[in-house]
């Protein structure tokens, strides 16, 4: 299976790559995202960053943006990936003041086989800005007493998360090894 991961310039990009090595893995920067024949890769993981807004920079995010509406393959969304994709199918990204950062719990919405092997609630490392408080396009499938944590798309393999599941604990990390084993 071939992976590729679209580096948003997260700090976390060596933790996403060591949790799907066990795949062959291209890297690319969120700039060379169109250069790219991505028709080649079986699916894409999208890192957060913290450098640069979605609404801010919708221009730097164009191509990621027309890849998640437009792709029918496999897509997983960190953090800033979480909330390009929730740009993408039109939920409504909330600006907080203050940044979101530590460790949180959160709580199952919904039943999904991304949460195989996983007993909740658990805990998550978040460090963001910007929530989803409500969904109306995208499934919630976990919750925070800060926010949607966990969403998916209702017809695609699309999966959002909003914290950081490459970092911290294994139950985080399972969470990614279980959506590489929906993409197999």
């Amino acid at each position: 299976m071939k992976v590729l991961v679209v580096d948003n310039h997260s700090k976390y990009l060596s933790e996403i790559v060591d949790s799907v090595d066990e795949f062959e893995v291209d890297v690319v920067n969120v700039l060379d995202l169109s250069k790219l024949d991505i028709s080649k890769y079986d699916c894409f993981i999208l890192s957060g960053s913290s450098e640069y807004s979605v609404l801010s920079y919708l221009d730097l995010y164009s191509s990621e943006i027309n890849l998640i509406k437009t792709t029918n393959k496999p897509i997983l969304g960190i953090c800033l990936g979480f909330e390009l994709i929730c740009y993408a199918f039109n939920e409504k990204l909330i600006f907080n003041k203050e940044r979101i950062k530590g460790e949180f719990k959160i709580f199952k919405e919904s039943e999904d086989i991304i949460f195989n092997k996983i007993s909740f609630p658990i805990s998550v490392y978040e460090t963001h800005r910007w929530n989803i408080l409500e969904t109306q396009n995208l499934k919630t499938l976990a919750k925070s007493k800060n926010n949607i944590e966990i969403v998916k798309h209702p017809k695609k393999i699309i999966y959002g998360f909003q914290f950081h599941p490459e970092s911290i604990t294994d139950h985080q990390k399972q969470l990614i090894s279980n959506f590489l084993e929906i993409v197999k």
